[in-house]
């Protein structure tokens, strides 16, 4: 079976058989952590099969989901090559067949014309993917935000401005929208919640939209 298939493409033959000699096949149960934010890297990974969620723990408590790794796609590479600690949780969301290497086996073989281009392409992309996520907002603000949209104009319909308008929606759906873990999402709906600005129910989440659009945090003045 071919080890590194189309999206290493352009390597040379021999830059492929030392990348499959220098490493090492690992498999991961679901839900366990491949790698914990702030420890030292000691290997790359690419995912041969499975997907893993990458888990950003900020200062503030919160926990942002930065997305995933799926099959074909590599896990710290750009911490290994800047020489920092891991910058975030890797979760295997289901079980993982990945493929190790050792930072001193790739700075070997990134030593190679070939594979030099390719690591410099792959950096590039990983920090467009991030820069989507690197946005100030706070949990309750990018909460308040997503709800205030899904409501829409409702809040004019019967009962007036204080009437509850009601969004059909899990917190695995809203943790996915707004990019923050499900623990962070369930602690920030019950701040809102006891703060009286929506009630939560499984499957459900009944907002006061006049409260919501209240918080000049959300809408601020031009």
């Amino acid at each position: 079976m071919e080890m590194f298939p189309s999206h290493l493409g352009g390597l040379e033959e021999r830059t492929r058989t030392l990348l499959e000699r220098s490493g090492t096949e690992l498999c991961h149960a679901r839900e366990r952590t491949v790698c914990w934010q702030g420890d030292p890297v000691t290997h790359v990974y690419l995912v041969r099969s499975g997907r893993a969620r990458l888990v950003k723990h900020r200062s503030d408590g919160s926990s942002m989901l930065l997305g995933w790794v799926e099959a074909g796609g590599w896990i710290a590479l750009p911490e290994a090559m800047a020489g920092v600690s891991h910058l975030c949780d890797v979760e295997a969301e289901a079980a993982c067949h990945l493929f190790s290497l050792a930072v001193p086996a790739l700075q070997r073989i990134a030593a190679r014309p070939d594979f030099s281009s390719w690591l410099q392409r792959e950096l590039a992309l990983a920090a467009c993917r991030l820069h989507g996520h690197l946005e100030a907002k706070t949990p309750q603000e990018k909460i308040r935000q997503f709800l205030a949209l899904r409501g829409g104009s409702a809040a004019s319909g019967p009962g007036g401005r204080d009437a509850l308008v009601s969004i059909e929606i899990t917190q695995d759906q809203l943790a996915q929208a707004v990019g923050f873990t499900r623990e962070t999402v369930n602690r920030t709906l019950k701040d809102l919640e006891d703060a009286a600005v929506l009630r939560w129910e499984r499957g459900r989440i009944e907002v006061n939209l006049a409260r919501l659009k209240g918080d000049p945090m959300l809408f601020p003045t031009k």
